[in-house]
């Protein structure tokens, strides 16, 4: 795919988050061939950024409403760009990667809509991106990393996929802090959602 035209710092996000979701998909017991999808999803997920220049992905400041609409397109771009070329579950999965699963993502989609795939490469790309320097952000703390995605699980992500996440990331979720503007959505509550 000659398409395939992304920034280096792109490339290795996507590898890395690749890398996470090959894992998370490992540890959520998912077929070794659905593993193989979902790693390659996570690999493309970003595709769609290829079409949109590269001073609004690189602007160190707050983007403006209509660049963030403009950024928003990509998910849309790549399953475009993708259509044909890969199958189905792998276009759609790139498609839904900023898909909450409380309906408020990029396109409404809620958790039963969403395919597993997505859920996880959702995760794994919030996590690497809060975790590294961008140019509009410094790296956050891992614990504070962890701590947001505790506190939206069951709103932008799967509840059962951020206790395997974090569990698999940082070996133990005790180590979470209680900082954050509302509660630390309650650990005890978390694992009595899971059936882990």
């Amino acid at each position: 795919m000659s398409e395939l035209l992304l920034d280096a710092n792109t490339k290795k996000h996507c590898i890395r988050t690749a890398k996470y979701a090959g894992v998370l998909a490992l540890k959520l017991k998912r077929t070794p061939f659905e593993v193989c999808k979902i790693i390659f999803a996570a690999l493309l997920h970003d595709i769609g950024k290829s079409k949109i220049p590269e001073e609004i992905l690189n602007k160190p400041g707050t983007l403006t409403m209509e660049e963030m609409n403009i950024v928003r397109q990509h998910p849309q771009i790549g399953f475009e760009m993708l259509k044909g070329k890969v199958s189905d579950e792998i276009a759609e999965m790139v498609l839904c990667h900023h898909e909450n699963v409380d309906g408020t993502g990029y396109y409404g989609k809620k958790a039963s809509e969403i395919p597993i795939g997505a859920k996880i490469i959702r995760i794994c790309d919030v996590y690497d991106s809060l975790s590294t320097e961008r140019p509009y952000k410094a790296p956050w703390e891992q614990d504070r990393v962890f701590a947001y995605l505790v506190n939206h699980a069951g709103s932008l992500f799967d509840r059962e996929c951020v206790l395997v996440f974090c569990r698999t990331q940082s070996g133990s979720l005790q180590r979470l802090p209680k900082e954050s503007k509302r509660p630390v959505f309650g650990l005890q509550a978390l694992r009595r959602s899971s059936s882990i």
